[in-house]
């Protein structure tokens, strides 16, 4: 078979050869999409999530080193985003080609792991796979964390490995280290820590004891012992177990603490509360549990985000802590109100999570399709899901063998389903159905050479539910995220001065969203920077028409009202936006600039 053949010839190459080819092969695949994404209009102008990591880092650079409030963020990503404009200058092309190279390095590291269970041809082609998997490409071009996380998830999974076989402390610290900065960047890994804990007690804990052997026993059996001399040895085996498990266990938690703590201190130095380590994970977890709410992608930004986060304002509910309760309770509401939906609910969202598509979030993926065509006719999860899944169910009988595989792959999973479901969140569980893809690929090809025909059947026979379960679609996600892609076009083309381009998105938003208060507020935008204010008054009252609650609206009427002279009338849109949003600073510096300017008319 050519495939195989082409595997034993790259089993010959040494292993930093065979490390070379794979980074060198990922490395181009991502800078020649890198290199064609400079056409984006979102290139140099970031938005959404990767505006505020931008935002952030710049604040760094100009000596905000200690944030003055818990960010909605972890920390981790906006330092090292700060390092590198430091060093190199605030250059975005350099800012995502730190993610390309991390991400490239990756690719190495799945290589490795994927090599030690599973021999040199399952590490090679898991290597390729990730070298080749679309989503892996683009995600390591955004101004987001996706990559680092990633890297070091794998990272710290590699020290895990390792420390099954030679369970020494500095392993088990190492780790944890790791763990933490990752839960620093982005905390859902930090809910795969009970798979962890368990796997540390079943195959760590049992590993060979140091308990000296009874006399004549040759070889050790502890079925062989008898009486008294039974019940000690016993007793020895569980304390040591217990022993070697406490140890295991408390020197990887120590590590994750060395990170969380500090970062923790921070939060509390900035706010007096004692918060987790972002504001953000309360609010997913009501977004990601609700059943009456679309878990596909985020709702930011535009007015139904603002309404959102103007729930525990509104009832007084101000510090961050305050705040983390409300959402906390919230769920528990959802939940509990509807259980049946919300059952449901959960059966959906691992639709959503197993789904052939890429579900965007915030902006959408596929509009890169326009500047990187071949890219995105690479493997995707429509491949790696079905294999992943059939190999997966090949592995069982390796369990204990392969027993950290099966706690990231299934932690990872489960954590995913309380959260928002989106492609980015997806990531962090691809590498280790990739492995377990490379494995029935490569199983599959022995079979074939052996014309084993009752294997090659078994094999379709584990194959097809992973196919139906995968690629049948039957969340039905397929492009049902793309309209507001206008919207946000329009908003950087604003940002460009260009307002022909801008115009021409915004048009394209309403012809999809006719009744969508966040275009017409948009459109506002564009007609106020082009100097037609009429017509700028005009789409800003079409918006708080159809969202009343609008206080941005709101207070856009109300400095062209005040631009005009007519005061009375801007003062009553300030004190509207501010009752809707009480804590609104722009509104309530108008409101005074009004005051003044009408005090000094004559």
């Amino acid at each position: 078979m050519k495939f195989d053949h082409k595997l034993t010839a790259m089993k010959k190459l040494k292993p930093s050869e065979t490390y070379l080819f794979i980074f060198l092969l990922a490395l181009a695949i991502r800078l020649f999409y890198l290199h064609n994404i400079m056409a984006s209009p979102f290139f140099n102008h970031p938005v959404i999530n990767e505006a505020e990591y931008d935002l952030w880092s710049k604040e760094i650079l100009n000596g905000e080193l200690l944030w003055k409030a818990v960010p909605y963020h972890g920390p981790v990503y906006p330092y090292t985003l700060a390092l590198i404009y430091k060093f190199a200058g605030h250059n975005y092309y350099i800012g995502r080609f730190f993610g390309v190279l991390i991400s490239s390095l990756a690719c190495i590291l799945l290589a490795h792991i994927s090599m030690r269970p599973f021999g040199k041809k399952v590490g090679v082609l898991t290597g390729v796979l990730a070298a080749c998997y679309w989503p892996f490409i683009y995600w390591s071009c955004e101004l987001l964390p996706a990559a680092l996380v990633l890297f070091l998830n794998l990272a710290a999974f590699g020290i895990l490995q390792k420390a099954r076989k030679n369970p020494r402390l500095i392993y088990f610290l190492s780790s944890g280290l790791i763990i933490g900065i990752s839960s620093a960047t982005r905390p859902n890994i930090l809910l795969v820590l009970p798979f962890l804990l368990i796997w540390l007690w079943v195959g760590i804990s049992r590993l060979p004891l140091s308990i000296p052997k009874p006399p004549g026993l040759e070889p050790w059996d502890e079925g062989k012992v008898h009486g008294s001399e039974r019940k000690t040895l016993l007793f020895r085996t569980r304390i040591e177990r217990g022993t070697r498990f406490i140890k295991t266990a408390s020197v990887l938690m120590l590590g994750i603490l060395v990170i969380v703590v500090p970062v923790m201190f921070m939060h509390y130095k900035a706010s007096g509360d004692f918060v987790f380590l972002q504001t953000q994970a309360e609010l997913n977890l009501y977004l990601g549990l609700n059943p009456n709410l679309d878990s596909l992608h985020s709702i930011r930004p535009g007015i139904a985000w603002d309404k959102l986060m103007l729930e525990p304002i509104r009832l007084n509910l101000l510090s961050p802590a305050e705040k983390s309760k409300y959402w906390i309770a919230r769920s528990m509401e959802a939940v509990g109100n509807e259980p049946l939906l919300f059952i449901k609910h959960i059966f959906r969202k691992i639709f959503f999570i197993l789904s052939p598509n890429e579900i965007s979030s915030g902006r959408y993926i596929f509009y890169n399709r326009n500047f990187a065509p071949l890219i995105f006719s690479l493997p995707g999860f429509w491949l790696v899901g079905p294999l992943g899944i059939c190999g997966a169910m090949m592995g069982v009988k390796r369990r204990r063998e392969l027993g950290l595989f099966y706690v990231f792959l299934i932690g990872i999973f489960v954590a995913s389903l309380p959260f928002q479901t989106c492609s980015r969140y997806r990531l962090a569980l691809v590498p280790f159905l990739m492995v377990f893809a490379s494995y029935a690929i490569v199983e599959f090809g022995k079979r074939i050479t052996a014309k084993d025909k009752k294997q090659v059947a078994l094999f379709i026979a584990m194959l097809i539910p992973g196919i139906i379960l995968v690629n049948a679609d039957l969340a039905a996600t397929k492009y049902r995220d793309h309209s507001r892609i206008n919207l946000t076009l329009s908003q950087v083309y604003l940002r460009m001065s260009d307002y022909p381009r801008a115009m021409g998105e915004i048009r394209k938003s309403l012809s999809l969203r006719p009744n969508e208060a966040d275009s017409y507020n948009t459109l506002g935008d564009i007609y106020f920077n082009m100097g037609k204010l009429d017509k700028a008054e005009e789409a800003y009252k079409k918006a708080l028409r159809l969202e009343p609650e609008y206080f941005r609206a709101a207070n856009a009427i109300g400095v062209i009202n005040a631009m005009q002279g007519n005061y009375e009338v801007a003062k009553r849109y300030f004190k509207r936006a501010l009752i809707i949003y009480p804590f609104y600073g722009n509104a309530r510096q108008n409101l005074e600039r009004c005051d003044d300017a009408r005090k000094k008319r004559p």
